[in-house]
């Protein structure tokens, strides 16, 4: 059982909110929180089962009201959880598949000051109950060298988002419309580089760029404009090392990057790219529960959004600590 807190710091300076100069955005996103859970159990001799419970995406964007920024009082929160089945078979001593089914759902809630440029409002809620995914993968290990590296696949799932929209400017009715989360492809690499040492090393890729929010109200006040539309996907590298320094207490040191798109980006993402540090250490009981706490800091990159904000020179910071227990 897992808790992470990330405390970001993000601002940026673009026009103000009667569009003849300069203003500061503020700190425009929260504090923000996640928890998972995952079980694993061994059926027989080459099988067995996991199920995990996490919040995989999130998002927590808010302008200050009182802020002379022409975004001023806009914000935006998405709240998503997943279920994972997972079931492992042990081909061979050192080969194995994996694979499962993931439910995912997913709600959020937006307001835009000066919707559609008519000088009134929108607002929007979103949910879904939840759509189905898939994971498939791959795992090789030589357990006398601490080798271990897999290969997995989490496709990407589609939801039909119901809808409720309003607009002091005026909307379309309200209309469900679909929000694809991206597919993804992860390398991980761990192998022992000396005694009591090891290598971490992990590439990911996340297709984000199918990720398009087009409410019909918003959609039809701003000329077919999506409320977000990324499009550029994304690749997350890792690498670590991790070193025992005694029979309870283990330490490790990851660096994690993430390089910016081209282009500008959306006003409710306003960072592109990544890099950041994570110093962890891990204490394990005499009876064998294991107690892991890390801090990350993080520094995002700088961005230019739609409508010509500069955001620069942000950073987040996170902590977390996990708790295992075997039975």
């Amino acid at each position: 059982m897992s808790f992470g807190l990330v405390m970001p710091s993000v601002s940026g300076v673009g026009a103000n909110a009667t569009m003849s100069g300069l203003g500061a955005s503020g700190d425009m996103v929260s504090t923000y929180s996640s928890l998972s859970f995952g079980l694993r159990q061994q059926i027989t001799e080459n099988i067995g089962l996991a199920v995990i419970v996490d919040e995989p995406y999130g998002a927590n964007t808010s302008y200050d009201p009182t802020a002379d920024y022409f975004l001023a009082g806009t914000y935006a929160t998405v709240n998503t959880t997943a279920i994972t089945l997972l079931a492992q078979y042990q081909l061979t001593p050192r080969f194995s598949l994996i694979g499962g089914l993931r439910h995912q759902s997913i709600s959020g809630d937006v307001a835009v000051l000066a919707f559609g440029g008519a000088g009134g409002d929108y607002a929007m809620t979103a949910s879904n109950s939840g759509s189905f995914g898939y994971v498939a993968g791959v795992a090789y290990e030589i357990p006398a060298i601490a080798l271990r590296a897999s290969l997995v696949y989490n496709s990407a799932i589609t939801h039909t988002m119901e809808t409720r929209e309003g607009s002091s400017a005026g909307t379309a009715p309200s209309l469900d419309f679909d929000v694809t989360m991206p597919q993804t492809i992860a390398f991980n690499l761990q192998t022992g580089i000396a005694a009591n040492t090891l290598l971490t090393a992990s590439v990911r890729w996340s297709e984000w760029s199918v990720f398009d929010v087009t409410p019909a109200g918003y959609a039809a006040a701003n000329g077919g404009d999506s409320l977000v539309d990324l499009t550029d996907d994304v690749m997350t590298y890792s690498l670590g090392v991790g070193r025992k320094f005694s029979d309870s207490f283990s330490g490790s040191l990851t660096l994690t990057y993430e390089p910016g798109a081209p282009g500008t980006v959306s006003d409710l993402t306003p960072t592109n790219g990544k890099f950041g540090v994570t110093v962890g250490g891990r204490y394990t009981l005499a009876s064998g529960v294991t107690i892991t706490g890390g801090v990350n800091y993080t520094w995002l990159g700088d961005a230019t959004t739609h409508n010509g904000a500069e955001f620069s020179g942000n950073t987040a910071l996170g902590v977390g600590v996990k708790i295992g227990y075997p039975f």
